[in-house]
């Protein structure tokens, strides 16, 4: 909601209005992986792999917009504008992308078969707190102004556990199939964002990957992540930050379908 008192005390005694911005941005980052195997003998291997955070400073534009006719029309009527809600304006927000660290392994059961194992933490805990700053300061509730709004989703470190195995059926077909779990970084509902309603994750995939001839090869994956059903509730803001200034709560149901295809020619 678009909610501010105007400076004029001729004015109405309050605007209101329900609005979005939808906000892009894009940087560059540096990051760094270290990866280590052992081949323990002919049938057993294990590695460690590890991947640095990167930090970003993300700039880009909002998009400011009305919803619903009376709020449109107090946006046409311009009485949004001397707010310092315009219709385009810069935007900037700090991030880190966490560093992971991976320990998988692979045993050879067979000539035709083997399993594999993988483990990741990731420390997700980095992103607990995020200030989208806008370019223009903006007249808020209670006659307060600001420019900026505060995300404070208060990860937690995750783990996934992975395991899997393949199949040599012929000389150019091998058959895989998969399981994983994935522990999600939001700690409860209060901390889960209605734009990113996650939960619980297991991963279900199957696949398989065909020689044809010396240099082409085929792989084809489908997988299934099904999400358990999750929770979403914020109590009212406290009127310092350009956001929702009222408690609302949801439920959410969720799941993803993934389907891969790749092609891959090796040169002699």
């Amino acid at each position: 909601m678009l909610q501010a008192t105007p400076s004029n005390p001729t004015a109405a005694a309050q605007i209101k209005a329900d609005g979005h911005a939808d906000v892009k941005g894009s940087d560059w980052g540096v990051g760094y992986q270290l990866a280590w195997m052992w081949d323990i003998n002919d049938r057993a291997r294990v590695g460690v792999n590890y991947r640095s955070k990167v930090s970003h400073t993300l700039k880009g534009d909002a998009e400011w917009a009305a919803d619903g006719a009376a709020a449109k029309q107090q946006w046409n009527d311009n009485m949004l504008t001397p707010l310092g809600y315009t219709a385009n304006e810069k935007a900037r927000v700090k991030i880190v992308t966490p560093e992971s660290l991976s320990v998988h392994g692979m045993y050879k059961v067979s000539d035709k078969a083997d399993l594999f194992g993988d483990v990741t933490w990731t420390r997700h805990s980095r992103f607990n707190k995020a200030e989208l700053f806008f370019e223009k300061e903006k007249n808020i509730a209670n006659g307060k102004k600001s420019d900026r709004t505060t995300i404070t989703p208060n990860w937690r470190n995750t783990y996934k556990v992975g395991l899997g195995g393949s199949y040599q059926i012929s000389e150019p077909l091998q058959l895989r199939v998969g399981i994983a779990f994935d522990k999600p970084p939001v700690r409860n509902a209060d901390y889960r964002m209605n734009s990113l309603p996650d939960g619980n994750r297991i991963w279900f995939s199957a696949g398989m990957k065909y020689h044809i001839g010396k240099n082409h090869v085929v792989d084809a994956a489908y997988t299934h992540i099904h999400i358990n059903d999750t929770s979403y509730r914020t109590a009212k803001a406290s009127g310092n930050d350009v956001d929702s200034k009222g408690a609302s709560c949801a439920r959410f149901k969720n799941h993803a379908d993934i389907i891969d295809l790749q092609y891959t020619y090796k040169f002699k």
